[in-house]
């Protein structure tokens, strides 16, 4: 192989014409010179041959009838003819290149364009959620996911099952960023309580989370509420609303 890519570079005679090729031809043959040379050559090696018989008839028509129409036209089919060929070989190492990428991600099955748009739009638009609320308590985001979370005493007063009236305020300002934001996405409500056997105080307040925002416009069905009971420590004594697209899987 290297001697016959050898040989493709010293057939392309330059000859002995007085007038100055076309530019096209000088820049058809600088770029034939490099390609020859490459990898790329040695994968498709009959196409770049294809190319070098035109050139090697721009280069004849440059030698016989040099300045003419007819020479100038013949440059301008080779460098065409070049570049079209260097356009494939980019194209076939792009798909190589997606080839080895889906291959590599496997455990995900590829999105058609309107999945990917729902998927964009979905991410957009729980940052948008996550920004909105960000003043009635602490924000976290994770994987497309917003969890807000509230100390147990900035919602319930110690041992109580109902919401203080500033927490129906917070939560109604949540809900309403949910109906902007993300109006289809599951809403999960987990509560806890200070009580060493705080399991049924814990539910009560996840479920007078849920009940407010659901008053407040959330679609019931999306919601549901859980509780962790027992004996708890500070930092765990605490109410969460976790907002999770409807396409980010459970």
């Amino acid at each position: 192989m290297r001697e016959i890519i050898g040989g493709l570079v010293l057939m392309l005679g330059l000859g002995c014409a007085t007038v100055a090729p076309p530019q096209a031809l000088l820049e058809a043959r600088s770029r034939f010179d490099t390609d020859v040379r490459s990898d790329a050559a040695r994968s498709d090696f009959r196409g770049l041959w294809a190319v070098k018989q035109s050139l090697d008839d721009a280069n004849r028509l440059y030698q016989t009838e040099p300045g003419s129409e007819h020479a100038q036209a013949a440059a301008r089919r080779a460098l065409a003819a070049l570049s079209h060929w260097e356009l494939m070989v980019q194209m076939e190492k792009l798909d190589q290149t997606m080839n080895a990428v889906a291959a590599a991600d496997a455990l995900s099955e590829p999105m058609n364009v309107g999945e990917f748009r729902r998927h964009s739009e979905s991410e957009e638009s729980i940052g948008a959620l996550g920004a909105a609320v960000r003043g009635l308590g602490e924000v976290k985001q994770d994987r497309g996911a917003v969890t807000l979370r509230f100390a147990s005493g900035a919602l319930f007063d110690r041992g109580e099952r109902q919401l203080k009236v500033a927490a129906k305020v917070r939560l109604e300002q949540a809900a309403a960023a949910m109906k902007q934001f993300s109006p289809d996405a599951r809403v999960r409500v987990v509560a806890s309580a200070e009580e060493p056997a705080g399991a049924s105080l814990a539910a009560d307040r996840a479920r007078e989370v849920r009940d407010c925002l659901v008053d407040s416009g959330v679609p019931a069905q999306n919601v549901i509420s859980s509780s962790h009971g027992g004996a708890l420590t500070p930092d765990r004594r605490q109410v969460e609303i976790v907002i999770e697209p409807l396409d980010l899987p459970r």
